[in-house]
């Protein structure tokens, strides 16, 4: 649910290009608060309400960092405990102190010690540098808990080591889980990468259950900088989907079946206001699986605030056909006032069906009253296979002390 509300505001955040760099330090306390609501009149009515979310983070650092982030929402069909309509969960609530060589953090936090992906635990973890070129680290507490419960049930307990070399690094770590009702979980995830300078590197991973003596998890991307102007991406990955969720989770039961995909990624900027990218994959484990996607897009970054973007997708798959194409903009009117557009076409061809197109366009405006505050508003209509007419529209209202306004970036 969150991560739909935070797609939907995808153009209000410039891209990392358009925006300038700044030298300062980091502040030493900084929060952000957000609400987002999400409209839809036509929607029929639920007795949990329409979607509402509140968003918070505080972040201190004086040589430590204290930090503190969660939401809380007001949602149709949101996890939650014995009814309520209103949701919520805190995400991080953590302090990490340096001890010379060594650290520790603890509390609700996220660390990829002993796995290749950030996980959520309750507990603690530690690290100490063993000299120039080796770093261990432990992890022990309980893996974080589905939205409404206060803790995981999961016991978790790993370590890492991590050797550093000219040009490279090597990790091999190890996580186990055990769980009520379900086997214990024992993985270990072997890493590395080495890099060239900014001509090349390398990077990969691979994860494999203990019990099972089975890869779960692997990957692997190349990259090379051949010119200024040009990058290129090479990537390789697989993975079992239903062994990737937490241990007990009744949804492993329906995830998909293994996937895999082998890419390459193209990506060129003339100039600093144009980027140019070019990408295709092959898909699929099983025979039955077997697709190519295929996307270009063309960025425009005239001056910071402002950008415009062509993007278009186009799929083939066993069980059908499909495409996209996106076009969206902002720029500034006035002051800080800004406009957004976006206008997103798909296509869907199903095998031996007939075509099922659909589309979504939103128009926004966005300003900031004061320092360290934006407001933003949009309207939106879709017409798509899943939503056959819907008109609604999307607010948010944001503060932020110490930090710079997110979405608003500069006008």
């Amino acid at each position: 649910m969150i991560a739909r509300l935070t797609l939907v505001l995808g153009l209000l955040a410039a891209p990392a290009g358009a925006r300038p760099v700044d030298p300062d330090p980091p502040p030493r306390i900084s929060a952000r608060s957000s609400i987002v609501m999400r409209l839809d009149p036509r929607a029929p009515q639920d007795p949990r309400g329409t979607v509402g979310i509140g968003l918070f983070r505080v972040l201190a650092r004086d040589g430590y960092d204290a930090e503190v982030s969660g939401w809380i929402g007001h949602a149709p069909h949101a996890p939650g405990r014995d009814d309520a309509v209103v949701s919520g969960d805190v995400s991080t609530l953590r302090v990490r102190a340096p001890l010379g060589p060594a650290w520790v953090e603890a509390g609700r936090h996220w660390t990829r010690i002993g796995g290749q992906r950030l996980t959520g635990l309750d507990g603690i973890t530690a690290g100490l540098a063993v000299g120039d070129r080796l770093d261990v680290a432990l992890r022990a507490g309980l893996g974080l808990p589905l939205a409404g419960d206060a803790f995981g049930s999961a016991i978790e307990a790993g370590g890492e080591a991590r050797m550093r070399f000219d040009g490279g690094f090597a990790t091999l770590g190890v996580v186990s889980a055990h769980a009520d009702d379900t086997p214990d979980r024992t993985r270990w995830t072997a890493s590395g990468g080495y890099a060239a300078g900014d001509l090349f590197n390398a990077r990969g991973a691979v994860t494999a259950d203990v019990i099972e003596r089975a890869v779960v998890d692997a990957r692997l991307e190349l990259a090379a900088h051949p010119v200024e102007a040009l990058r290129l991406r090479g990537y390789g990955r697989y993975a079992r989907i239903e062994a990737l969720l937490p241990p007990g989770d009744l949804l492993a039961a329906f995830a998909p079946d293994p996937r895999g995909e082998l890419g390459a990624l193209a990506e060129w900027s003339p100039d600093a206001r144009w980027r140019l990218r070019l990408d295709g994959a092959w898909a699929g484990v099983r025979a039955a699986d077997y697709g190519a996607r295929w996307r270009a897009g063309v960025e425009w970054l005239p001056r910071p605030g402002v950008w415009a973007t062509v993007e278009g997708t186009a799929r083939v798959e066993r069980h059908g056909r499909s495409g996209m194409l996106r076009v969206a903009g902002r720029w500034p009117v006035r002051g800080t006032l800004f406009a957004t557009v976006e206008a997103l076409g798909d296509l869907e061809i199903p095998s031996g069906e007939a075509a099922r197109p659909g589309g979504v366009g939103r128009l926004g405006l966005g300003f900031e009253p004061w320092d360290g505050w934006l407001m933003y508003g949009a309207l939106e209509g879709a017409r798509t296979p899943r939503w056959p007419e819907r008109l609604g529209g999307v607010v948010v209202v944001e503060y932020a002390l110490g930090a710079p306004v997110r979405w608003g970036g500069g006008p």
